[in-house]
């Protein structure tokens, strides 16, 4: 029992250094693409923050988004905004990558790289893909932002054969 105790006194002491350590440029502490440009200095904006910091993590994703790491903060940006595990884990996400019926899963997509990508501003997890696909995943409070048709209902009228070309069937 005290060994057990013990273990986990010393797990926790081992993840909380690990957590408070000084910022990093990139997640989990990875180096960073410096031959790229305007990756150069990218330590000098984090100095004195721990990575835990909001600021060390927004900065660390920026980074990630704009191509100067390879890895993003984990785990930072969740799916569901408010931070809650999704109860739509298994419910396809229509990404507009892959072909029908091959969409990621909620559960999936969370840990596609691709899924941090933001699509106005950098730093930001409410602009990412993973937490502008919430609705697909059933988070709560979350509606659906993006609509086919300009009445926002379904589309009426699926087997309409310029669909391909206009990129609507409404």
């Amino acid at each position: 029992l005290v060994s057990a105790f013990l273990l986990v006194m010393s797990s926790s002491a081992m993840a909380q250094d690990f957590d408070t350590g000084p910022c990093t440029p990139c997640g989990q502490g990875a180096t960073p693409l410096t031959e790229k440009e305007g990756c150069t200095n990218l330590e000098a904006p984090l100095a004195g923050l721990v990575g835990t910091d909001t600021t060390c993590l927004n900065q660390q994703l920026v980074n990630f988004q704009i191509g100067c790491c390879q890895t993003a903060p984990f785990g930072y940006c969740t799916i569901c905004p408010d931070g809650s595990t999704p109860p739509g884990l298994q419910n396809p996400v229509p990404t507009g990558e892959f072909a029908e019926g091959q969409d990621p899963t909620c559960e999936e997509w969370q840990f596609q790289p691709n899924s941090l990508t933001a699509l106005f501003t950098d730093g930001d997890c409410s602009d990412t893909f993973i937490q502008r696909a919430s609705f697909y995943c059933d988070c709560p409070g979350v509606e659906q932002e993006c609509w086919l048709c300009p009445d926002k209902q379904p589309p009426t009228n699926p087997e309409r054969g310029e669909a391909w070309a206009t990129n609507s069937n409404c």
